[in-house]
């Protein structure tokens, strides 16, 4: 899971950053995004309801980068988690886990799919609000990110994703309304 700057959006007289989180299933590559201008702790605890919703279950582990929405604080194998995002796992029942600080290879298939997106989706694109981005976006990631044949696993991350070993999603998909 993670955060790409995307540049500036206009949105009525205001000049907004531009956001995409990013959700990545491991086993599978199953790419989720969503486009916003914030990245605060109500939006990004939001967008894991809505790749839960997409991926139709909970992940049993997520590996973060040291985002202030998630880490408060990382010294050596000592982390704090923010109180808030732990009420959402703990409501979700996912394990989350922190990187090492500075250590990008360490959640590198998120990565690799922050660059797919840079380069695949925006390059060349220019979107005049933020629902332009989102439609463009479901399109691009059901019709060529989760169809395409994957460069590392080979196969297509919509297809593999039925396949994912039973340890990769929590049971079911837990919802409370």
């Amino acid at each position: 899971i993670d955060w790409a700057s995307c540049g500036t959006l206009r949105i009525g007289d205001a000049e907004r950053r531009l956001s995409c989180f990013v959700m990545v299933l491991c086993h599978s590559r199953l790419l989720y995004l969503e486009f916003t201008v914030s990245e605060g702790l109500a939006e990004f605890m939001r967008c894991h309801v809505n790749a839960f919703n997409f991926f139709q279950c909970v992940p049993r582990r997520m590996i973060y980068d040291n985002l202030r929405s998630v880490v408060l604080s990382h010294s050596g194998s000592e982390i704090r988690f923010q109180p808030r995002f732990l009420n959402l796992a703990g409501h979700y029942l996912f394990k989350p886990d922190a990187c090492r600080p500075r250590r990008p290879n360490e959640k590198g298939r998120v990565e690799n799919a922050v660059r797919y997106v840079r380069e695949s989706f925006l390059a060349g694109r220019d979107f005049r609000s933020l629902t332009e981005y989102e439609l463009a976006a479901r399109r691009w990631r059901d019709d060529v990110a989760n169809v395409r044949l994957h460069a590392t696993t080979r196969r297509r991350p919509i297809v593999a994703a039925p396949a994912a070993p039973a340890g990769e999603c929590a049971v079911g998909l837990r919802l409370r309304c």
